[in-house]
């Protein structure tokens, strides 16, 4: 098995920033090349014997068979003997993470793309398991584990792990009432995330229980600052879930970022955790090496409950836990550090008001602190209603013996003095404009007001109506149409976003059917749709749900490409310049594409358009078919960039002459520097336009206003017009 390399790890990172920005389509994962929408289904000749179900769970003999459990993620399974993977190239994650940024709360991931089964290791080795691929956002032997599903029984050894946000042995990202039992992990097992850093999980919102897990490994976070931080050797970072006979047997936690949180020899942090009983933390080095970072614990980072500060029944409970032979390896102005938790929960500039409430009892903690501030033998930072109880802590800080068994209180160190790792990441950014000479037609020095999906949170999206509320304003203006293609049954092209119909019309009333694909039917019967049935004001009202058949006027049926184009063409009178996204892919893009590129040409708009895709065939198949449809950059070309921007690297060729790029949450915090001066300047000296969406929030829209960006795309174009022009 391959060492890790800390360079290798790194290029691997920078490559895994390319699922980040794909995160623009629903169920988006790489490496998976099915549709959202395409249900696999698991057969008994995948497997060794067994039909899935608790009482006969499928067998696994082989890697092969192994990697079956994609094929049905919801089954039970039972591995019947080791099985060695460094044979197997690099390993791609069972079940991955996917969000739908069209949801109301992004952070609810859909239970199918997830493993949410029963996988029982039998007390069977996985050995010899490499990630350092890149491309994965949530990196383990399982990508992402939730509703009821559970691994339990297995031990894993030498594993080398890499992942953007968070990685971890066993799993990189447990949710749901998932729950994790009877795990070892040993061997030389080095797992490195940019955030999210754990030796067995790297994040868990899991409400289950971990327990009787055993691990040494190496966790380093390793993302440029400012990112979250958060490692451990059992998990990087914890909300909810709880630990329960947990033993670390060794191990180094290692992060050199600037304005991080979050370390521990456990976990990094365990935020509104019931519980942490019988834990044991020995051997252990943690080095936080940046600056202005905090909370730093030899068990875990920090912990405490929300419900703990109206009921002192409800606090966590820390009990029973030893730590031996730790070291904290700090800077001098890491803030809230302790032998045992480094501080109550309290992110500064977070929604607490107040540090989150600890119940220590019957526990112990010894080792040494090196640097720190608010350094103490049991904890480093206590807020009201935390108590320790037959609790004990020995140790020395910078040499000498650490007398404090707490090192501030909230009434010696009021919440208003703390200053390290606030919640928001803060890019310094202190570049200013620079006015290149450009030949790029979306370089103008103005900022273009681009109407996302046609301005759709303010009319249905992408229909004739929102369109025409768009054009015919008196009150704001649009530069830039942006809005989706997909191919019919019948080879016309309508605009829709989703893969399906579901979410945006009344086609489950209509078809009598959900799940419904626009290919799967003609534009005629298309056209019987009513696409505002789903649309809500922002007060919560449903205008046009009630329309059905004659009621549904045409500005609310799904329009086809060549009655928006001729409208737009006539009301602005050949002004406006348009961003078309084709949603299909192999054959139908390919085909999708031919029919686009015609309808344009027919037009004699093609100099006006942009065009984007998520599928790299078709963009393959637009520079060879079409090279004279200007797009916008590929996710690997909108990598290769960030790397280029972030080093500024002289030597760079743009590939294209447009980066749409995201800076909403979570993008801008996960990555700050992608809206920052910099990264404008260092594209306008490559000739290269960059346009930011989704961007809806008023500040974020002046941000990128004062940098010049060349375009905001926005459901509210209205308002980033008021934002611009103070009306």
């Amino acid at each position: 098995m391959k060492q890790a390399h800390p360079l290798r790890a790194v290029v691997a990172l920078l490559l895994t920033l390319a699922l980040c920005l794909a995160m623009a389509t629903p169920a988006f994962a790489v490496g998976d090349t099915t549709s959202a929408s395409t249900k696999v289904t698991a057969s008994a000749g995948d497997f060794a014997g067994g039909s899935g179900t608790k009482r006969d769970p499928y067998h696994i003999k082989t890697v092969a068979q192994l990697k079956n459990i994609n094929n049905d993620l919801g089954a039970c399974y039972v591995l019947d003997k080791d099985l060695d993977l460094s044979d197997s190239s690099l390993w791609m994650p069972i079940g991955y993470f996917s969000i739908d940024p069209t949801a109301e709360d992004m952070s609810v991931i859909p239970e199918e793309y997830s493993f949410h089964g029963d996988f029982d290791g039998n007390g069977h080795t996985i050995k010899n398991m490499d990630i350092l691929s890149g491309n994965i956002l949530c990196a383990g032997l399982f990508g992402f584990v939730s509703g009821n599903g559970c691994i339990h029984d297995l031990k894993m050894k030498n594993s080398e792990v890499a992942g953007f946000m968070s990685a971890g042995a066993v799993a990189g990202w447990v949710s749901g009432k998932a729950t994790l039992k009877n795990i070892t992990v040993t061997g030389v097992t080095h797992i490195i995330s940019m955030m999210y850093s754990g030796g067995v999980v790297g994040r868990s919102n899991s409400r289950g229980t971990f327990s009787n897990i055993k691990a040494k490994a190496i966790a380093r976070v390793y993302g440029p600052s400012p990112l979250q931080g958060y490692g451990g050797i059992i998990v990087g970072g914890a909300d909810n879930t709880n630990f329960k006979n947990c033993t670390v047997t060794g191990g180094t936690v290692t992060d050199n970022g600037s304005g991080t949180k979050g370390y521990g020899g456990l976990a990094g942090s365990a935020y509104n955790t019931k519980s942490i009983k019988n834990c044991t933390v020995k051997n252990v080095t943690i080095n936080v090496i940046g600056s202005e970072t905090a909370m730093v614990g030899g068990l875990v980072g920090f912990t405490g409950t929300e419900a703990g500060l109206k009921k002192k029944s409800k606090r966590t409970k820390v009990q029973n836990c030893t730590v031996e032979n730790t070291t904290l390896n700090v800077k001098g102005d890491t803030e809230r550090v302790g032998l045992l938790i480094g501080s109550c929960a309290y992110i500064v500039g977070g929604s607490q008001k107040s540090p989150l409430p600890i119940l220590i009892k019957n526990c112990s903690s010894q080792g040494r602190v090196i640097g720190g501030k608010y350094v103490g033998s049991i904890l480093g930072y206590k807020g009201k209603n935390t108590e320790i109880k037959k609790s004990t802590g020995s140790g020395t800080w910078n040499g000498k013996k650490l007398k404090k068994t707490v090192g501030a209180t909230t009434s010696s160190v009021p919440v208003s003095k703390l200053s390290g790792a606030a919640n928001e990441a803060q890019y310094e950014d202190d570049a200013a404009y620079v006015k290149y000479t450009t030949t790029n037609p979306y370089i103008t020095g103005d900022t273009w007001i681009s109407a996302h999906r046609s301005g759709g949170g303010i009319e249905p999206e992408e229909t004739m109506k929102a369109f025409q509320n768009c054009a015919e304003s008196t009150t704001f203006q649009v530069d830039l149409f942006e809005f989706d293609l997909h191919i019919t049954k019948d080879n016309v092209l309508v605009l829709l976003h989703d893969d399906t119909l579901d979410r945006t019309s009344n086609c489950e009333e209509v078809f009598g059917k959900e799940d419904c694909a626009p290919e799967d039917y003609t534009y005629a019967e298309l056209r019987k749709l009513n696409m505002g049935a789903k649309f809500e004001t922002d007060d919560g009202k449903m205008p046009y749900a009630k329309l059905l058949d004659s009621e549904v006027p045409d500005d609310l049926r799904i329009p086809r490409i060549e009655e928006v184009l001729d409208y737009l063409i006539e009301e602005g009178n050949g002004k406006y310049c348009y961003i078309i996204e084709i949603k299909n892919d192999m054959a139908l893009g390919r085909k999708g594409m031919d029919i686009l590129h015609q309808l344009l040409v027919d037009r004699g708009i093609i100099d006006q358009c942009i065009f984007g895709t998520f599928h790299p065939e078709i963009s393959e198949y637009v520079d060879a078919a079409y090279p004279d449809f200007r797009r916008s950059a590929s996710i690997p070309e909108v990598l290769d960039f960030v790397i280029a921007a972030a080093s500024e690297m002289d030597a760079y060729e743009a590939p294209c002459s447009v980066l749409q790029i995201p800076y909403s949450s979570p993008y801008k915090e996960i990555l700050p520097f992608l809206g920052s001066q910099k990264v404008i300047n260092y594209a306008h000296s490559k000739d290269i336009a960059v346009q930011y969406w989704t961007i809806n929030d008023k500040e974020d829209m002046q941000t990128l206003l004062d940098r010049h960006a060349d375009a905001i795309i926005s459901d509210y174009p209205n308002v980033v017009y008021q934002v611009k022009y103070g009306k």
